[in-house]
């Protein structure tokens, strides 16, 4: 599929986007947002064993940390639909 023609009297030119382009695109948004949705989903789990022990001293750096991470996966992983 072409992004854009150029008319040149007679001829006309057409650029495409590199090789691969939009097969990477195609693979890898879906791979990252369905990694990151089962991240969001799961990763919650880790926060039970620190909740329990307590959050003092590097637990509560380490709570934040991953609250952190949850946030950017639910964020990235919004858009996942999971075949169920």
């Amino acid at each position: 599929m072409p992004l854009s023609a150029v008319r040149l009297g007679k001829m006309a030119t057409t650029t495409r986007p590199p090789m691969g382009t939009g097969a990477l695109r195609r693979w890898t948004l879906p791979a990252i947002r369905q990694a990151a949705f089962w991240l969001a989903v799961l990763l919650p789990v880790a926060y039970i064993p620190l909740l329990i022990d307590g959050l003092e001293g590097p637990r509560l750096g380490l709570f934040v940390v991953l609250a952190t991470i949850n946030l950017l996966a639910v964020v990235l992983g919004a858009d996942h639909t999971p075949n169920v």
